[in-house]
Formats: C-alpha cells, sequence, structure tokens
C-alpha cells in the first residue's frame, strides 16, 4: 500500500493533469520502496543486538555450557573468543574487525589461524592473495593457501593442495563487529568456518594423492 504525501499543489489529486499526477505516483512509489528496502536492511542488524544484549544481560552468553564462547577480560570483542579447553577440539583466533581489517591483516590472520592446524612439520605452505570483489552489502577478500611436502627426491613439489579463504567486510554492520571468515579446501563443496570445524591434515594429503595419481596416468 503506498502512502500519500502532501504536495505543493492547492488542487485535489483527482484534478492532476496527467503528467504532474504520474510524477506525483512515481516519487510516491521510489519514497515507499526506499523506506521498505531500508527497514529490510535494518531489521537483521537490530534483532542481532538485542539478542546479544538480551544474553549479556540474562549471563546466558557465556555461561551456557553448551555454547562455544566463554567469559574473556583480555579482548574488546568477546563473542569471537574460544578458551583453550574449546581450543583443543576447535580452534580458532581473534579475527579483526570491519574497520580493523586491510589485505595485509587479512594475510597475517589466516596465517595465524592455519598455525592453530595440528599438521606435520613437513608442510610448507605459501598464501596470496587473489582479488576482491563486491555487492550492495560486503566487500569479499578472496585468499589462496598452497601447501607442499618437498622432499630430497623431489625439491620441487609434484603436486600442491590449496585452501580458499573468503574474508567479508561488511558494509552495513559497524565497524566494530568482526569480519566474517570462511575456507574450503580444493575440490570439495563444503564451506568451513573457523571455529566450527577441526582441522584434518588428510584433507590436504588427499588432494596432493589424487594430483599425482592423475599426473602418472598421463602418457607424454
Amino acid at each position: 500500500m503506498f502512502h500519500r504525501h502532501s504536495i505543493e499543489f492547492d488542487e485535489c489529486e483527482a484534478y492532476l493533469n496527467v503528467q504532474t499526477y504520474a510524477e506525483f505516483l512515481v516519487t510516491n512509489v521510489v519514497q515507499d520502496a526506499v523506506l521498505i528496502s531500508l527497514r529490510n536492511c535494518a531489521r537483521p542488524i537490530v534483532e542481532d543486538i538485542l539478542e546479544e544484549a538480551l544474553d549479556r544481560v540474562t549471563g546466558k552468553y557465556f555461561e551456557d555450557p553448551k555454547s562455544k564462547y566463554r567469559r574473556s577480560t583480555n579482548v574488546k570483542y568477546l563473542p569471537y573468543v574460544i578458551t583453550s579447553q574449546e581450543d583443543e577440539y576447535y580452534r580458532n583466533i581473534k579475527w579483526p574487525t570491519n574497520s580493523e581489517f586491510s589485505v595485509e591483516c587479512g594475510e597475517q590472520k589466516i596465517e595465524e589461524f592455519i598455525n592453530t592446524w595440528n599438521r606435520g612439520e613437513e608442510w610448507l605452505y605459501c598464501i596470496d592473495f587473489v582479488f576482491q570483489s563486491c555487492d550492495s552489502g560486503s566487500n569479499y577478500y578472496l585468499y589462496e593457501v598452497k601447501w607442499s611436502i618437498p622432499t630430497q627426491a623431489y625439491p620441487i613439489p609434484q603436486a600442491v593442495a590449496s585452501v580458499f579463504f573468503t574474508i567479508e567486510v561488511s558494509k552495513i554492520k559497524p565497524g566494530i563487529y568482526p569480519v566474517q571468515v570462511t575456507y574450503a579446501f580444493e575440490g570439495h563443496q563444503f564451506v568451513h568456518k573457523p571455529g566450527e570445524t577441526d582441522f584434518c591434515e588428510d584433507f590436504l594429503q588427499n588432494i596432493i594423492d589424487s594430483k599425482i595419481k592423475f599426473i602418472k596416468q598421463i602418457n607424454f
């Protein structure tokens, strides 16, 4: 339903000429569309803030034994810090906020995060920033972490395994909110989130083994 706004005419709307009435109608439609869009964008943010505030007041935010998050006194943004007890299962780090993020910062944090993974010392890696994309609500930064195991027989690895990290920096949420991070292993569709799934070294090894097996089947 469209709202009727006041216009600078003494005449009744029914007696406006076609051009004037069309301009009046289009203006109302545009204004209504803008208001609806703003309400839809703001609603999830407001709901998240209210839910978090309620949980903080009731103590549920930090005291729920099933929660991944625990009380901490040495960080500014508490919800995204995991204690050493949970660190034994799903390891995570403190990721930067939307206002703190930069391409260099993203690379440093990815390196900090992958160094929490249990893996053999023989694994080597390099981190490359691939590209940036965006939509109306966020900027997205894609990084590729290439893993390999050089040996004496093959100082230049026969194959590498890639892990792709995407860091989402919101244009809508306040700057104090942390960036959203996801990652996926090469050839896999499942998308992981730091602190929610565990790393398995076999993920990398299986990728490399599959590539080497494929290469050996090629006749030059």
